[in-house]
Order: C-alpha cells, then structure tokens, then sequence
C-alpha cells in the first residue's frame, strides 16, 4: 500500500481558529478530509452543490442530536443520502456544525460565510481531469452508464459544465470574475499536487501529529477516455480552464513557510479500512512507528 510520512516542523505563527474546507469534488478532498478528521473533531456537510437534486428536508425541528455516530447520520436526520443538496444540508444543520472544530464539504461558497471565526482552504484542479475523474466515479457509483451520452449528461446537468467557476460563483450564472474575487478571500488556494505540503502546513500551525497519508476515494477500474470525448470534456469546462489559468497567481506559497522538522511523539492515520485495532484511523505512538509502516508494506 502506497503511503506518504508527513513530519510537522516549526511554523511562523500558530492558528487558533476552527477550521473550513471548500471541498471542489472530485480535487482530492476525501483524502485531505479524512487525514485530519483522524484527529480534529469534525462535521461532513453531505450532498452535491447541484441543481438537479430535490431537496426534501423543510422541518427543521426534525434536526435531532448531531453527536450521533456518522455511520447513522442518516437515520437522524429528515433526508436521505441520495435525494438533497449541500447547500440545505448546511442551512438546516449551521448551529450544530458551527461548535465543531472542522467542517468540511461539498459547500457552496456563496452558501458559507463565518469567515471570522474560521481559517479557510481549498484545492483547486485541472478542469478536464477533475471532469473526467468525476465522470468515471459516477460510472463506477452506477449513477450512470458508460454508454450514455456525454453531451446529454451534461446538457441535463447530471454533469455540471464548469463546476469549479459555478462553486466559486453562482452555478446558475458562473462568473470567472466574481470566482476569482472569492478565491481571493480564502486563507489558502492550492492545487491537488501540492497535498502534502497543505497538509504538512496544517498539522504544524495547528499542533497536530505527524501524518501518514494514504489516498482516499479513488476512482477503481477507470474506463479509457479517448481523444474526442476529452475534446468533449474541454469544451464544456472552457470557463474553468481560464479560471485555473487566471487563479494561478493566488496559490499559496508553501516554500515559505516550511522550517526545521520538529520530534513529534504521536502520528495519526486514516485507511480507510479496519486495519489496526478494528478501527479505520489511528493515533499511535512513535515507537509504533515501524510496526505501522511495516503492515502497510504488506498490503
């Protein structure tokens, strides 16, 4: 199994405000979710920031204790996992996500806006390839079929043209302009090859263990996209490609930030699976260091 070893080191400040990820789907997010959910307390704000969803839910008296274990989030509340958006997923369940240290999701940025007592980050993606990775997850979900059109998909929105524009803007009206002001208000913007440092640069302004990081949610038994359907994919996200273009210049500069590793007792893991101690994340001690890496060689 493939891992990563991520060592915390001596920042220039430490953070002391909660934390908000905008989770752009499809750009890495469940992989950087789950590392730090390992060791921050933290709320998953489900749902897709689509239009074609119907929402459901419209009592909120209905919205019970959110303490629940994620695992019966759904019994809890008045929705199901297939039939609501991101956006009245937050509306009904603020107050109770607000008192967690971590939210992250699938949320609108327009739809969020406690910046003040919040530090902010996102990961942006190559348009084309965040499509394409979106389109293969969806036929690999079985919420589509292979066989289906692509320009029909994205015609009846089942695709959103220019997702990552619309979740910065407004997804009936997306505006590069307007994206490109919000992204300027988000504490971090950075890019899916540049995880590890993101992720090296949280764990150490916010005191966190060391990290071994594993890849989560990827995409099984991808189907080979061929040249004229990648043509298809580019010609529906041309107004992301020129925000990616125009945005380069806000990616955070982590070379400034990096100093001298710090000794750290504790690492954290997530896997995903029941690998140690039947459980699907860890915090183990140092000394387990070797005995961790070791099992994961092994698999």
């Amino acid at each position: 199994m493939d891992y990563k070893i991520i060592k915390k080191y001596a920042p220039k400040k430490n953070i002391k405000k909660n934390l908000f990820f905008f989770h752009v789907p499809k750009c890495a997010g469940l992989t950087i979710s789950h590392s730090l959910s390992t060791t921050l307390k933290n709320i998953r704000i489900f749902g897709w920031s689509q239009k074609y969803h119907k929402v459901i839910v419209n009592n909120k008296n209905y919205i019970n204790d959110f303490k629940t274990k994620k695992e019966n989030l759904f019994n809890t509340l008045p929705i199901t996992s297939t039939n609501y958006t991101a956006e009245n997923f937050y509306l009904l369940t603020s107050d109770i996500a607000e008192k967690y240290p971590f939210i992250h999701g699938h949320l609108p940025f327009k739809n969020y806006n406690n910046f003040q007592s919040r530090f902010t980050f996102t990961v942006l993606r190559d348009p084309v390839k965040r499509a394409i990775s979106n389109y293969q997850f969806w036929i690999q979900k079985g919420f589509i079929k292979k066989e289906a059109s692509i320009e029909e998909l994205y015609s009846k929105k089942i695709l959103h043209p220019n997702l990552i524009t619309s979740f910065f803007s407004d997804k009936n009206t997306p505006n590069i302009s307007e994206a490109i002001r919000n992204l300027k208000k988000i504490d971090i913007v950075t890019n899916t090859e540049n995880i590890e440092q993101l992720l090296r640069y949280l764990i150490s302004i916010y005191d966190l263990p060391n990290m071994i990081l594993l890849n989560s949610n990827v995409t099984q038994n991808k189907i080979k996209i061929l040249e004229d359907k990648v043509k298809i994919f580019e010609y529906f996200n041309t107004m992301d490609q020129e925000l990616i273009a125009e945005s380069q210049d806000l990616l955070f500069d982590f070379s400034k930030t990096i100093k001298k590793d710090l000794d750290e007792e504790f690492y954290s893991i997530f896997t995903g699976n029941k690998i140690f101690n039947n459980s699907s994340s860890l915090i183990f001690n140092e000394k387990d260091l070797n005995f961790v890496t070791n099992t994961l060689d092994k698999l």
